[in-house]
Protein backbone atom coordinates (compact mmCIF):
# COMPACT_ATOMS: atom_id res chain seq x y z
CA UNK A 1 0.00 0.00 0.00
CA UNK A 2 2.64 1.86 0.76
CA UNK A 3 4.73 1.61 -2.61
CA UNK A 4 1.03 2.31 -4.37
CA UNK A 5 0.72 5.81 -2.03
CA UNK A 6 4.11 7.07 -3.08
CA UNK A 7 3.86 6.02 -7.43
CA UNK A 8 0.87 8.41 -7.01
CA UNK A 9 2.41 11.06 -4.96
CA UNK A 10 5.09 11.41 -6.90
CA UNK A 11 2.93 11.78 -10.34
CA UNK A 12 0.81 14.29 -8.60
CA UNK A 13 3.68 16.33 -7.38
CA UNK A 14 5.27 15.74 -10.83
CA UNK A 15 1.94 17.17 -12.42
CA UNK A 16 2.00 19.90 -9.97
CA UNK A 17 5.77 21.21 -10.55
CA UNK A 18 5.19 21.11 -14.19
CA UNK A 19 2.27 23.09 -14.06
CA UNK A 20 3.78 25.98 -11.75
CA UNK A 21 6.41 25.68 -14.42
CA UNK A 22 4.86 26.65 -16.79
CA UNK A 23 1.99 28.73 -15.78
CA UNK A 24 3.39 31.61 -17.58
CA UNK A 25 2.92 29.99 -20.79
CA UNK A 26 -0.42 28.18 -20.29
CA UNK A 27 -3.47 29.35 -22.58
CA UNK A 28 -7.52 29.74 -21.72
CA UNK A 29 -7.47 26.15 -22.23
CA UNK A 30 -10.60 24.17 -20.12
CA UNK A 31 -8.02 21.44 -19.41
CA UNK A 32 -5.60 23.90 -17.51
CA UNK A 33 -2.38 22.73 -19.21
CA UNK A 34 -2.16 25.03 -22.51
CA UNK A 35 -2.73 22.32 -24.79
CA UNK A 36 -6.46 24.33 -26.13
CA UNK A 37 -8.32 21.64 -25.32
CA UNK A 38 -6.22 18.42 -26.64
CA UNK A 39 -6.32 16.26 -23.45
CA UNK A 40 -4.17 13.38 -24.82
CA UNK A 41 -1.10 16.30 -24.82
CA UNK A 42 1.90 15.71 -21.73
CA UNK A 43 3.54 18.22 -21.15
CA UNK A 44 7.44 18.36 -21.79
CA UNK A 45 8.22 19.05 -18.18
CA UNK A 46 5.95 15.82 -17.30
CA UNK A 47 7.91 13.54 -19.81
CA UNK A 48 11.37 14.90 -18.57
CA UNK A 49 10.31 14.11 -15.15
CA UNK A 50 9.22 10.68 -15.90
CA UNK A 51 12.70 10.04 -18.03
CA UNK A 52 14.97 10.62 -14.63
CA UNK A 53 12.21 9.52 -11.94
CA UNK A 54 12.36 6.27 -10.27
CA UNK A 55 9.16 4.77 -10.22
CA UNK A 56 8.36 3.45 -6.66
CA UNK A 57 8.06 -0.50 -7.97
CA UNK A 58 9.68 -2.67 -5.43
CA UNK A 59 12.73 -4.50 -5.51
CA UNK A 60 15.54 -5.86 -3.67
CA UNK A 61 18.16 -4.37 -2.25
CA UNK A 62 21.52 -2.67 -4.74
CA UNK A 63 19.33 -3.88 -7.81
CA UNK A 64 18.11 -1.44 -10.63
CA UNK A 65 15.63 1.17 -9.96
CA UNK A 66 14.00 1.67 -13.63
CA UNK A 67 12.68 5.11 -14.08
CA UNK A 68 8.87 5.92 -14.62
CA UNK A 69 9.21 5.35 -18.90
CA UNK A 70 11.10 2.96 -18.54
CA UNK A 71 9.03 0.70 -16.56
CA UNK A 72 6.06 1.50 -18.72
CA UNK A 73 7.63 0.45 -21.44
CA UNK A 74 8.89 -2.63 -19.62
CA UNK A 75 5.71 -3.30 -18.62
CA UNK A 76 4.46 -2.99 -22.13
CA UNK A 77 6.21 -4.67 -23.88
CA UNK A 78 5.76 -8.20 -21.45
CA UNK A 79 9.53 -8.08 -19.95
CA UNK A 80 9.82 -6.61 -16.54
CA UNK A 81 13.15 -7.65 -15.02
CA UNK A 82 13.02 -10.27 -12.23
CA UNK A 83 14.76 -8.27 -9.93
CA UNK A 84 11.91 -5.78 -10.66
CA UNK A 85 8.30 -6.74 -8.70
CA UNK A 86 5.17 -5.32 -9.40
CA UNK A 87 3.61 -7.54 -6.36
CA UNK A 88 5.90 -7.34 -3.51
CA UNK A 89 7.10 -10.11 -1.66
CA UNK A 90 5.63 -9.82 2.04
CA UNK A 91 9.41 -11.12 3.44
CA UNK A 92 11.68 -9.38 1.73
CA UNK A 93 10.15 -6.05 0.91
CA UNK A 94 9.17 -4.81 4.33
CA UNK A 95 10.98 -1.51 6.12
CA UNK A 96 12.18 -3.70 8.69
CA UNK A 97 14.66 -5.16 6.63
CA UNK A 98 16.23 -1.85 5.04
CA UNK A 99 19.21 -1.07 6.76
CA UNK A 100 19.46 3.25 8.10
CA UNK A 101 22.84 4.61 8.30
CA UNK A 102 25.72 2.58 11.00
CA UNK A 103 25.64 4.07 14.30
CA UNK A 104 28.43 6.50 14.91
CA UNK A 105 31.55 5.86 17.51
CA UNK A 106 30.96 7.05 21.15
CA UNK A 107 34.47 8.35 20.14
CA UNK A 108 33.31 10.53 17.94
CA UNK A 109 31.67 13.80 19.31
CA UNK A 110 30.91 16.04 16.75
CA UNK A 111 31.54 16.58 12.75
CA UNK A 112 30.18 19.88 10.63
CA UNK A 113 28.79 21.78 13.87
CA UNK A 114 31.25 24.99 12.97
CA UNK A 115 29.37 28.33 14.25
CA UNK A 116 31.51 30.75 12.04
CA UNK A 117 29.42 32.42 9.09
CA UNK A 118 32.28 31.50 6.74
CA UNK A 119 31.85 27.99 7.05
CA UNK A 120 30.04 26.71 3.74
CA UNK A 121 27.30 23.53 3.17
CA UNK A 122 30.59 21.73 1.47
CA UNK A 123 32.82 22.20 4.45
CA UNK A 124 30.17 20.79 6.78
CA UNK A 125 29.96 17.83 4.67
CA UNK A 126 33.90 17.64 4.55
CA UNK A 127 34.29 17.85 8.06
CA UNK A 128 32.18 14.61 8.61
CA UNK A 129 33.90 12.53 5.89
CA UNK A 130 37.26 13.37 7.77
CA UNK A 131 36.47 13.00 10.98
CA UNK A 132 33.64 9.90 10.71
CA UNK A 133 35.33 6.86 8.94
CA UNK A 134 32.53 4.64 8.12
CA UNK A 135 31.26 5.67 4.38
CA UNK A 136 28.21 4.51 5.44
CA UNK A 137 27.66 5.74 8.82
CA UNK A 138 27.37 9.53 7.24
CA UNK A 139 26.20 8.56 3.63
CA UNK A 140 22.71 6.54 2.86
CA UNK A 141 22.32 5.23 -0.83
CA UNK A 142 19.43 4.60 -1.85
CA UNK A 143 20.01 2.15 -4.46
CA UNK A 144 21.94 -0.03 -2.52
CA UNK A 145 19.89 0.14 1.13
CA UNK A 146 16.31 0.91 -0.28
CA UNK A 147 13.64 -1.32 -2.07
CA UNK A 148 11.78 0.91 -3.88
CA UNK A 149 12.86 4.03 -5.91
CA UNK A 150 14.67 5.85 -2.59
CA UNK A 151 17.48 8.66 -3.14
CA UNK A 152 20.95 9.39 -1.91
CA UNK A 153 21.31 11.30 2.06
CA UNK A 154 25.07 12.86 3.17
CA UNK A 155 25.33 13.92 6.93
CA UNK A 156 26.28 17.66 6.95
CA UNK A 157 26.58 18.01 10.92
CA UNK A 158 26.53 15.82 14.24
CA UNK A 159 26.57 17.78 17.10
CA UNK A 160 25.67 16.37 20.91
CA UNK A 161 24.04 13.24 19.21
CA UNK A 162 21.74 15.57 16.77
CA UNK A 163 21.59 14.98 13.28
CA UNK A 164 21.13 17.33 10.19
CA UNK A 165 20.99 15.32 6.60
CA UNK A 166 20.97 16.64 3.30
CA UNK A 167 18.45 14.72 0.62
CA UNK A 168 20.53 15.33 -2.41
CA UNK A 169 17.21 14.97 -4.76
CA UNK A 170 15.44 17.48 -3.21
CA UNK A 171 18.68 19.66 -1.62
CA UNK A 172 17.05 19.77 1.67
CA UNK A 173 18.32 19.84 5.03
CA UNK A 174 16.36 17.93 7.64
CA UNK A 175 16.88 18.60 11.31
CA UNK A 176 16.93 16.18 14.19
CA UNK A 177 13.93 17.19 16.56
CA UNK A 178 14.33 20.85 17.96
CA UNK A 179 11.40 21.13 20.34
CA UNK A 180 7.82 20.90 21.66
CA UNK A 181 5.70 23.82 20.80
CA UNK A 182 2.43 24.11 19.74
CA UNK A 183 1.61 25.01 16.11
CA UNK A 184 1.83 29.27 16.25
CA UNK A 185 5.22 28.78 18.08
CA UNK A 186 6.40 25.66 15.59
CA UNK A 187 4.88 27.83 12.37
CA UNK A 188 5.42 31.20 13.07
CA UNK A 189 1.59 31.68 12.37
CA UNK A 190 -0.32 33.48 14.40
CA UNK A 191 -4.17 32.76 14.28
CA UNK A 192 -6.19 35.12 12.58
CA UNK A 193 -3.25 37.84 12.94
CA UNK A 194 -2.11 39.61 9.59
CA UNK A 195 1.36 40.00 10.65
CA UNK A 196 2.51 36.36 11.41
CA UNK A 197 5.48 38.18 14.19
CA UNK A 198 5.36 35.16 16.53
CA UNK A 199 8.83 33.97 16.90
CA UNK A 200 9.29 30.76 15.69
CA UNK A 201 10.89 27.66 16.69
CA UNK A 202 12.50 26.91 13.32
CA UNK A 203 13.38 30.86 12.01
CA UNK A 204 14.14 32.81 15.23
CA UNK A 205 15.12 36.24 15.78
CA UNK A 206 18.49 35.86 17.12
CA UNK A 207 20.77 33.39 15.29
CA UNK A 208 21.47 31.25 18.24
CA UNK A 209 23.18 28.00 17.72
CA UNK A 210 21.06 25.09 18.04
CA UNK A 211 22.97 21.22 17.88
CA UNK A 212 19.76 19.92 16.00
CA UNK A 213 20.12 22.36 13.39
CA UNK A 214 23.68 21.47 12.95
CA UNK A 215 24.62 24.92 14.49
CA UNK A 216 24.46 26.56 11.23
CA UNK A 217 24.73 30.46 10.62
CA UNK A 218 21.38 32.01 9.63
CA UNK A 219 23.36 33.47 6.38
CA UNK A 220 24.42 30.06 5.16
CA UNK A 221 20.48 28.31 5.43
CA UNK A 222 16.96 29.27 5.62
CA UNK A 223 15.16 27.20 8.32
CA UNK A 224 11.15 26.41 8.14
CA UNK A 225 8.47 24.52 9.32
CA UNK A 226 8.11 21.53 6.55
CA UNK A 227 4.72 21.23 5.12
CA UNK A 228 2.82 17.74 4.55
CA UNK A 229 3.98 17.42 0.79
CA UNK A 230 7.54 18.21 1.86
CA UNK A 231 7.51 15.38 4.63
CA UNK A 232 5.98 12.83 2.25
CA UNK A 233 8.38 13.75 -0.72
CA UNK A 234 11.29 12.85 1.62
CA UNK A 235 9.43 9.65 2.80
CA UNK A 236 9.41 8.69 -0.92
CA UNK A 237 13.27 9.95 -0.62
CA UNK A 238 13.95 7.38 2.44
CA UNK A 239 13.53 9.77 5.05
CA UNK A 240 12.04 7.20 7.31
CA UNK A 241 15.23 5.21 7.37
CA UNK A 242 17.89 8.19 7.68
CA UNK A 243 16.35 10.36 10.47
CA UNK A 244 16.24 10.06 13.92
CA UNK A 245 12.88 10.15 16.68
CA UNK A 246 10.52 9.26 13.42
CA UNK A 247 8.58 7.51 15.81
CA UNK A 248 7.45 10.69 17.45
CA UNK A 249 4.41 12.90 16.15
CA UNK A 250 5.97 16.61 14.65
CA UNK A 251 4.12 19.36 13.02
CA UNK A 252 3.80 19.91 9.46
CA UNK A 253 2.58 23.90 8.55
CA UNK A 254 -0.24 22.43 6.46
CA UNK A 255 -3.43 23.87 7.54
CA UNK A 256 -5.91 20.97 8.04
CA UNK A 257 -9.51 23.09 8.73
CA UNK A 258 -10.55 25.28 11.21
CA UNK A 259 -8.23 25.04 14.38
CA UNK A 260 -6.40 22.29 13.43
CA UNK A 261 -3.60 21.29 11.49
CA UNK A 262 -1.65 18.06 10.17
CA UNK A 263 0.81 16.19 11.95
CA UNK A 264 2.92 13.34 11.04
CA UNK A 265 4.72 10.68 11.95
CA UNK A 266 7.51 9.77 9.69
CA UNK A 267 8.43 6.25 11.07
CA UNK A 268 4.96 4.88 9.65
CA UNK A 269 3.74 7.93 7.47
CA UNK A 270 0.75 8.11 9.61
CA UNK A 271 -0.67 11.78 9.19
CA UNK A 272 -3.89 13.04 11.27
CA UNK A 273 -5.05 16.06 12.33
CA UNK A 274 -4.52 18.05 15.76
CA UNK A 275 -5.52 20.86 17.57
CA UNK A 276 -3.34 23.58 16.90
CA UNK A 277 -2.67 24.24 20.97
CA UNK A 278 -1.51 20.60 21.60
CA UNK A 279 2.12 20.62 21.79
CA UNK A 280 4.42 18.24 20.11
CA UNK A 281 7.51 17.91 18.46
CA UNK A 282 8.96 20.30 15.90
CA UNK A 283 11.47 18.86 12.68
CA UNK A 284 12.74 21.89 10.83
CA UNK A 285 14.02 21.59 6.98
CA UNK A 286 16.51 24.53 5.23
CA UNK A 287 17.11 25.64 1.90
CA UNK A 288 21.12 26.27 1.58
CA UNK A 289 22.02 29.98 0.78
Amino acid sequence: MRSFLSYCLIIAFSVACGAAKNSDREGNSPTGDGDRGNRNSIDPSDQEFQKYAFSQAYRNKANIRLVFVDMVKAIQADSVPLTTYLIPNIEVHIDSEVDGPMVIPSSIENCGNATTSTTTLADRIKSCKDTIPDATAIYWSGKAKGINGEGNWQLVSYSNKMKVWQDTRTGLLWSDIVETADYEIASGVTIGAIDNSKDRVCQTVADTPRDALGNIHESKVHWRLPNRNEYLQADINGARFVLQNTDQETWTSSFAEADQAWVITQKTGVLRKANMIETLKVRCIGVPL
